[in-house]
């Protein structure tokens, strides 16, 4: 009975030590394992600040404005393009009559290709640039061009309507033209708002 005994004993002293490996194993493997997720969280999350750091210079790269640049070339386009003589008074004109035709044969599109080949543009630009960078000589010089394109302009669609066969006005043109009330309207406000600046 003694050495059953002690077979017993020793049995479980074996049996608790396997236990204890195990547990310690257990233990060790879920301390490796939150070990791994903490390290894979953290791999993902460099990860993410790395793309995010990628996709910002990248960003940067495409939509940076200064780069490539040319300051002056582009100050020096925009005044070029605010006289206005020869071909784009042709070019205004021919795009005046387009528009007149449109409007007279109530066609939208001849009136949006018109204004696609309009060259008002360049006295527009010249006086935002004016306006920005507070040049007076630069601001009188686009109001002279702008002003002399919009009486071109007049001049221009006024004869055509006066030579057009087409007598009674669309519905293109009724829409774009304001009633005498309006009319009426708008000069009573221009002269109180310039009265007031006095």
């Amino acid at each position: 009975m003694n050495k059953d005994s002690s077979e017993d004993k020793l049995d479980d002293v074996l049996i608790d030590e396997r236990l204890e490996k195990q547990t310690d194993t257990v233990e060790n493997q879920s301390i490796e394992n939150e070990k791994t997720d903490d390290d894979d969280k953290k791999a993902l999350i460099e990860s993410a600040l790395v793309l995010l750091r990628y996709v910002r210079s990248y960003l940067n790269r495409v939509l940076n404005l200064r780069e490539g640049a040319e300051i002056e070339e582009t100050i020096d386009g925009i005044k070029r393009n605010i006289d206005f003589r020869g071909h784009r008074a042709w070019i205004l004109v021919c795009s005046i009559i387009l528009a007149s035709i449109g409007l007279n044969t109530n066609s939208t599109a001849v009136v949006i290709g018109a204004m696609l080949i309009s060259p008002l543009m360049g006295p527009i630009l010249g006086v935002g640039l004016a306006v920005g960078t507070n040049d007076f000589k630069t601001l009188t010089y686009s109001a002279r061009s702008f002003g002399t394109m919009v009486l071109l302009s007049l001049v221009t669609s006024t004869l055509y309507f006066i030579i057009s066969p087409i007598d009674e006005p669309q519905s293109e043109l009724m829409a774009r033209t304001p009633n005498d009330i309006g009319c009426r309207n708008c000069n009573f406000w221009w002269f109180g708002r310039n009265y007031s600046r006095f």
